[in-house]
């Protein structure tokens, strides 16, 4: 007699994609590295197996929550960046290169996809900064640092009040110094993401290949998007039902016969 065991039923795999109904953040594109400056951890390290990301990106809005939520998958990684609660910037890393979004895609405990979760905390004004650097055009591009004096130029923004930031990019490595009002908020790079003077990124500013990008504005305050105007859409998919297993068992009265 032939035991035929029924294979298990296909589950749906849930993931939530938010859209941003807004004019209030720039178009999506390809934009520069835009690292992130180290930041006190909240919550510990989560994971999408038991976190629903949709449901906390809404509770740290509530709480008006300033600092970033990231969510690294196995292709990419995914950054809100959180001014008081609004969302103020979105933007993904993956092996094309950085990309400013206006979308976001999160799992559920139900999805397939298991993505590790991370609630950094920020002062307000750095998470403003941040901002601009990920949504404000480049004022200065791919400026040679041979013949910039990076002193210099923080001194001219200075004078400026300028916001936002500076950026240096060198082989193997990016800085970021972050401003307001002219002030130096704390400089940064990949290797170095602990915030600390400017003098920290003067070694980088000054070799050979290193490129300067600056992206300032004299508005020391952005709009963000509330968590209320995030417009979600549930992208479901079937998990493959695993295959049926036959199990030969002989019954006495065959055992007999035999």
């Amino acid at each position: 007699m032939i035991v035929r065991t029924p294979g298990a039923p296909t589950v749906t795999s849930v993931v939530w994609s938010a859209s941003v109904e807004s004019s209030m953040l720039p178009s999506p594109g390809t934009i520069r590295p835009c690292p992130l400056p180290s930041g006190a951890s909240a919550l510990g390290q989560l994971s999408s197996s038991f976190v629903d990301g949709p449901r906390l990106l809404s509770h740290l809005a509530e709480r008006r929550h300033s600092g970033a939520l990231i969510d690294r998958g196995s292709e990419r990684v995914q950054v809100a960046i959180l001014h008081q609660g609004a969302i103020v910037a979105l933007v993904a890393v993956d092996e094309t290169g950085t990309h400013r979004l206006d979308a976001l895609s999160m799992p559920t405990p139900a999805s397939r996809e298991v993505d590790d979760l991370t609630v950094s905390t920020y002062r307000p004004e750095i998470a403003v900064a941040l901002a601009q650097m990920i949504n404000l055009p480049e004022r200065f591009s791919r400026l040679p640092a041979n013949f910039v004096d990076f002193s210099g130029l923080l001194a001219h923004l200075g004078r400026e009040r300028a916001s936002g930031a500076v950026r240096v990019v060198c082989d193997g490595d990016v800085g970021v110094v972050l401003l307001r009002a002219g002030a130096v908020l704390g400089a940064y790079s990949g290797r170095l993401p602990e915030l600390d003077d400017a003098e920290v990124l003067f070694g980088l500013a000054a070799a050979p290949e290193a490129e300067v990008d600056v992206h300032t504005t004299a508005e020391i305050e952005l709009t963000g998007v509330s968590a209320g105007d995030l417009v979600w859409s549930r992208l479901t998919s079937p998990r493959p039902a695993a295959p049926a297993t036959e199990v030969a068992a002989a019954t006495a009265a065959e055992r007999e016969a035999g």
